[in-house]
């Protein structure tokens, strides 16, 4: 996918800025990952180096995994790799229909993800929770502060601490990089990538701690949240991750803004929110696949593999 601009020229309204704010951040994560796993010459993304840069050393290796566990992998990754070609299939369409499928694009991709998060933390031997938050939470700890994910999954957004200012607030940023405050207004370059996915990390966390106020004050029939509030929400928070930002996109299309998909788009911006979900979740997936197949043993990585398999030969004959 070529590197596009949207100049502010070119939004005409309210939800089309919320529109193309949001395709820039998803954006600027490509733009991050094409840093590392795009051959400019050949025009591929190299998704051998990317598996080299996943793969997790033998000591992570379990080999007793039960026959549940096992099966429960198998059918997290297949509905997952099910669903990640239900959105990679509106790609081939015309603009009026990948128009449409915007508003659902962010509810498959999140699906996708998530369903390979559950079985990841399956492969790790922890309790896979159906709840999302702490689902996320769970795996942003695992990218963020064990750093198990390659770079720039491993990039994170944490709690506001005393002495620490807006960039330092940031973890797992290479030496040299420096994350700066950018307006969504802004023209995304192909120098700004990193600051606009800081802005997704930072805006994200701070949508879900205003939404918590939010509950908190229905709860207790308030007026407004209780003084303090926020801050202690900001403090009890996981570091914020591109898992958490995905889900963010999931509850605004699922509910909280379709008037940004429904009237916010133009035939540029669509192709360029739809493109960059879906290598995201490409990505995203080849990432987390690679690595709880490091987890299981031998015997047990060739079951899921053949599962896999199965499930390949059997779409290719559909």
């Amino acid at each position: 996918m070529p590197f596009i601009t949207i100049t502010p020229q070119q939004i005409v309204n309210e939800q089309e800025i919320r529109f193309v704010t949001f395709q820039k951040y998803l954006h600027a994560f490509v733009r991050l990952l094409r840093q590392d796993y795009y051959d400019v010459t050949s025009k591929r993304w190299e998704i051998d180096s990317l598996k080299t840069a996943s793969q997790l050393l033998g000591e992570y290796q379990n080999p007793s995994h039960s026959t549940k566990e096992v099966r429960d992998i198998c059918s997290l990754l297949k509905n997952a790799v099910a669903t990640e070609k239900l959105l990679a299939s509106h790609m081939a369409n015309r603009f009026e229909f990948i128009e449409q499928s915007n508003q659902w694009l962010p509810v498959m991709a999140y699906y996708a993800t998530y369903q390979r998060m559950r079985a990841y933390i399956i492969a790790m031997h922890e309790t896979s929770h159906s709840e999302h938050d702490k689902t996320i939470s769970k795996m942003s700890e695992i990218a963020c502060r064990h750093k198990l994910l390659p770079f720039p999954w491993n990039i994170g957004y944490g709690k506001a601490e005393t002495g620490k200012n807006y960039a330092q607030r940031f973890c797992n940023i290479r030496a040299g990089m420096t994350v700066n405050r950018v307006s969504n207004l802004s023209v995304l370059r192909q120098n700004d990538a990193l600051d606009f996915y800081g802005k997704f990390l930072k805006t994200t966390r701070d949508e879900f701690i205003r939404l918590k106020c939010e509950r908190w004050r229905e709860q207790n029939k308030k007026k407004r949240a209780r003084k303090g509030l926020s801050s202690k929400y900001d403090e009890t928070l996981q570091t914020t991750s591109i898992f958490n930002c995905l889900y963010r996109l999931r509850i605004r299309s699922n509910y909280r803004d379709a008037d940004m998909f429904i009237e916010g788009q133009t035939e540029q911006s669509a192709y360029l929110f739809a493109g960059s979900l879906r290598i995201i979740v490409w990505l995203t997936g080849v990432v987390l696949s690679t690595q709880i197949l490091s987890f299981l043993s031998e015997t047990n990585r060739a079951v899921v593999e053949e599962e896999l398999g199965r499930l390949q030969t059997t779409r290719e004959r559909t």
